[in-house]
């Protein structure tokens, strides 16, 4: 909600504070032998019980439209990863935290928000975005958080009460979603709960 920064509808910028705040928390996170995951968005950016319409619209924007999604990338997203260029404390970047959330069709049992995006949509800006920052600092790890490994593999999941898997993030269909070729996870991240039994277990 506070970064980056939009002009109507449009992001156009990242400010200097937001810039040197992050510094700051890789600087000490280094000198603490403490490594960083930093995670851009969340499926919470469409999230109607944590933010207002006016910011929702907005976001979802961003996601549908290349146009905009490309402005992000362009006017912050770039900057903030060349102002940390090889830093040490950085593990990777993560483009999203469990964005099935906001996926409307993320199989038959994600999408658990009002206001959500087609799957392809999420897909393309985690392409558009994993290669600009590929190209920004080559030596950058990306990767995205999944909620369950449904998302991220083709192996049907036997026994786990989930009815179809597929690896929404695999090198090929990221591709053909941005057509963007650096546009690929270095790794797959994949979250898990105990609550989904061993059968869905990574």
């Amino acid at each position: 909600t506070g970064t980056p920064t939009f002009t109507n509808d449009s992001v156009t910028g990242i400010s200097q504070t937001a810039i040197a705040n992050l510094q700051t928390a890789v600087n000490l996170a280094q000198e603490r032998g403490v490594g960083l995951i930093l995670c851009l968005w969340s499926f919470g950016m469409l999230d109607s019980e944590s933010i207002n319409a006016t910011l929702i619209a907005r976001n979802k924007k961003m996601l549908t439209d290349t146009n905009y999604t490309r402005k992000y990338i362009n006017n912050a997203l770039i900057p903030m990863i060349d102002s940390l260029k090889g830093h040490k404390g950085i593990i990777c970047w993560e483009i999203f935290n469990e964005p099935e959330g906001m996926a409307s069709d993320a199989n038959d049992w994600a999408g658990w928000l009002d206001t959500t995006v087609a799957m392809v949509n999420i897909q393309r800006f985690i392409n558009l975005a994993t290669g600009a920052i590929h190209r920004t600092d080559p030596n950058a790890l990306v990767s995205s958080g999944a909620w369950n490994v449904a998302v991220n593999t083709d192996i049907t999941l036997t026994g786990s009460g989930i009815p179809s898997s597929i690896n929404f993030y695999r090198d090929d269909r990221l591709i053909a979603s941005g057509g963007d070729i650096d546009g690929t996870l270095d790794f797959y991240m994949i979250h898990y709960y105990a609550d989904h039994g061993t059968n869905s277990s990574p």
